[in-house]
């Protein structure tokens, strides 16, 4: 898609139109000016050269361009072109900018896009290690950016940024793509039919004879669901009065949302819709005209479950076996958790039903629905609903929904639609290129080898492949023991006697080896005692491992101090000789210098993009750390064949663990919940203890004071005291035992510190051996 240039953009190609041309007619100049001609005949001026080139290029192009025979006398004694002078007085050199523009385009593939600030900051440090101090704090300035991506507008773009979870980033990958195409590639050619039991229904004459049978495409399905909320409404451009900020669009503002499974077949057609209403029973009122005629529904919240996919799996099979004639089917869907349950995969494994799961996270490359058929289907579900509001000033609800949303369903899902899903997808006809390098770019940040923005020359990746797959075997050579055979072959043989001439023993033969593996070994045990022994250590590396130091240092301008020397006319054959020496050590230097200004433009960006690595991956130790607990019966993201056996049988021992964790939470919870009714009653009786325990102790308390006041009379008149000193020894209620829980299998049968503790602060003492033992109040 080409956009339209700017004026600057157009007088920059057509400066460097004219500048092209002009080098022309200098090179044709000055061979003119070395020809020898004849003295009658005369050279051409330098006006007739820029006629000459100027009519030349007209008949060519058919473009007016005009040179000045001033300007070409100019060029013609060394000076420079407006272009080149440019190019010279700017920030970056040519093979910085390259090594820029290769930067942008490579992190914007991955999905982290550069913008004004970003591009400014690369830039920035670009050119501060290479001007040191000489670069000004403020950086290439403020609208700088803006003039780079227009000189170089047809490599970079700015656009508007759509989102991309990270998580349908890394999925999209090399590995994940040919393990789905592969998968895909076996069950189309019918080689996954083993996977199916025979099915004792004669209905659909499911016999042995159909294994191993290539499908067919009406027999080839994708089916998906989508949520239509009643206030869905896409923005439009509308007509208004002017001069105000905003125009308003009236339409329902309910937020409840609808689900609709479509199936669409390869071979054009689709399947009746099944919606699904929000709702706790089945209302007599949704009856309603059905345009597509579409099978009802309803969940607490207006999503698919388990139990509804297994009725739509019911009800894809009464659909398609008349069509399917007792061949294989299949249908592609998601991973949604309600695609996999045990009842569902028994039935479409019973009907010769393959059921196929998408690589996790990867349906906006893969699936069909999502890339072609939603986009348009809501579309015209917004325009339905528009008209229908508007014509009627009536909201969208469930006694209209399925006459609304059928007209929609009708003028999205056509033949020519569905095939395109499909044909984009790869599905059918089958096709692996449909997944381009581009569309897997973004996995790149999480692949298990990475890959630098700015690539390194190809001897220098070369030499990074041969390290890594060297230490990758001494890896593997250190984890495998050795085999048998390799025992056995290192043993020294024994000579075995023959007669009373026994031959002498005969040499083992080494086996060949190869002449690098020790240079190679040697290169990486040196590696390793450097300050990059990451490279070929075996521990992982860590956000917190400080990656080598790369200095920038200041390379000076490319001016030759000595170029008066090859200026001077040489008068003898040594000077001559020193003079093309002299050229070619400062072509030489020129190449080396600018190699060297590519490379530290390179290790720059290379730098910056390590750093930001170091921040992902700190991230994702930091997420590690926290764990994941909930158990998944999917979790490495690859696609599946939901119906293989295999699957099938992790599906059914899932569902019992499941069913038995459940139970045991139920256990517990009832536990939980008596022991709480437990508790209450037993709190009920404990203070009704404590009230007595309390009334006990006041009558105590006034036997005490009337026995002490007989005890100090009896001092008095010297006798024993008339009764004995009163004691709640006997007297005090003590504490009922605390009621526990009832521990499941699961459960410790420990009784917790703080249960101990509470049941320790709510006992009573039954001693009186001191007065302050019986004085005191425990309970309270």
């Amino acid at each position: 898609m080409a956009r339209a240039k700017s004026k600057s953009k157009h007088a920059q190609i057509a400066r460097e139109e004219r500048d092209t041309l002009m080098a022309r007619a200098v090179v044709f100049y000055r061979h003119e000016v070395e020809k020898d001609l004849a003295p009658e005949k005369k050279r051409m001026s330098l006006r007739t050269v820029c006629r000459k080139f100027e009519g030349a290029y007209k008949i060519d192009t058919g473009r007016d361009v005009a040179l000045d025979h001033n300007t070409l006398l100019r060029l013609v004694k060394g000076g420079k072109s407006k272009s080149l002078s440019n190019e010279e007085q700017g920030w970056l050199l040519p093979e910085e900018v390259r090594t820029v523009i290769a930067f942008a385009k490579d992190v914007a593939n991955r999905g982290f896009p550069l913008n004004h600030k970003r591009l400014k900051e690369a830039v920035d440090e670009i050119c501060r290690a290479r001007l040191g101090d000489r670069f000004p704090a403020c950086g290439v300035g403020k609208n700088w950016t803006g003039r780079f991506l227009e000189k170089y507008h047809d490599e970079l773009w700015m656009y508007w940024s759509h989102s991309l979870d990270n998580k349908r980033g890394r999925a999209v990958n090399p590995a994940t793509n040919t393990a789905w195409f592969d998968l895909l590639e076996n069950v189309l050619a019918g080689r996954c039919d083993h996977e199916f039991e025979p099915a004792p229904s004669e209905e659909d004459r499911e016999d042995r004879e159909l294994d191993y049978e290539r499908i067919l495409p009406e027999n080839i399905y994708g089916m998906d669901e989508s949520g239509f909320p009643a206030s869905f409404a896409r923005k439009e451009k509308v007509i208004g009065g002017a001069g105000k900020k905003t125009q308003h669009k009236r339409g329902d503002g309910s937020r409840e949302n609808t689900t609709v499974i479509v199936t669409i077949c390869a071979d054009g057609s689709a399947l009746k819709p099944a919606v699904i209403f929000k709702g706790q029973a089945y209302n007599v009122r949704w009856e309603q005209e059905n345009p597509t005629e579409a099978s009802l529904g309803y969940s607490k919240k207006g999503w698919v479950d388990g139990e509804i996919n297994v009725e739509f799996m019911k009800d894809f099979h009464e659909q398609t076996k008349k069509k399917a004639k007792g061949r294989t089917r299949l249908v592609v869907v998601d991973g949604h958790n309600s695609h996999y349950s045990k009842p569902l995969l028994d039935f479409a494994r019973k009907h010769r039903i393959h059921v196929l799961c998408y690589p996790a996270h990867a349906t906006h490359i893969y699936q069909g629905l999502d890339v072609v058929v939603f986009g348009p289907l809501k579309l015209y579900w917004s325009e339905e609903k528009s008209k229908h509001e508007r014509e009627k000033r009536e909201a969208v609800t469930k006694e209209n929904f399925l006459a609304i949303y059928g007209a929609a369903h009708i003028r999205a899902l056509t033949a020519e639609t569905i095939q395109a899903a499909f044909r984009k997808t790869g599905l059918w006809p089958f096709n692996r290129e449909v997944v381009t390098e581009e569309m897997m770019a973004p996995s790149l940040e999480t692949a298990a080898r990475g890959h630098l923005p700015v690539a390194p020359s190809t001897p220098v990746r070369i030499m990074t492949d041969m390290l890594h797959q060297a230490h990758q075997r001494a890896k593997k050579a250190r984890i495998e023991p050795a085999s048998d055979a390799e025992d056995e072959g290192d043993a020294p043989a024994s000579p075995t006697p023959q007669g009373n001439n026994p031959s002498p023993p005969r040499r083992r033969r080494l086996p060949a080896r190869n002449p690098f593996d020790t240079p190679v070994r040697n290169a990486i045990s040196r590696l390793g005692s450097t300050s990059s022994a990451f490279l070929v250590s075996s521990s992982p590396i860590q956000s917190s491992s400080d990656p080598p130091a790369n200095p920038t240092a200041e390379i000076s301008p490319e001016k030759a101090a000595d170029i008066f020397l090859l200026a001077a006319e040489p008068s003898t054959a040594l000077e001559r000789d020193l003079q093309v020496a002299l050229r070619k050590a400062h072509e030489k230097n020129r190449h080396q210098k600018h190699r060297i200004i590519e490379m530290q433009s390179a290790l720059v960006l290379n730098g910056a993009y390590v750093d930001a690595v170091r921040g992902q991956l700190a991230a994702q130790e930091k997420k590690r750390a926290r764990g994941n607990k909930k158990g998944r019966l999917v979790g490495d993201g690859l696609p599946r064949l939901l119906t293989a056996r295999d699957f099938v049988n992790r599906v059914a021992e899932f569902e019992r663990d499941a069913a038995a964790k459940a139970e045991e939470l139920q256990k517990r919870k009832a536990n939980r919940e008596e022991r709480g009714e437990a508790l209450k009653r037993w709190k009920e009786l404990d203070d009704q203890r404590k009230e007595r325990n309390k009334e006990v102790r006041r009558e105590h308390a006034i036997q005490l004071l009337a026995w002490e006041a007989e005890r100090d009379l009896a001092k008095q008149q010297h006798r024993r005291p008339g009764w004995k000193k009163p004691t709640l020894k006997g007297l005090l209620f003590s504490p009922l035992p605390k009621p526990g829980y009832a521990l499941t299998p699961g459960e410790k049968a420990v009784e917790s510190d703080e249960d101990k503790a509470k049941s320790g602060s709510d006992s009573d003492s039954d001693s009186d051996s001191s007065p302050s033992a019986s004085d005191s109040d425990q309970d309270e």
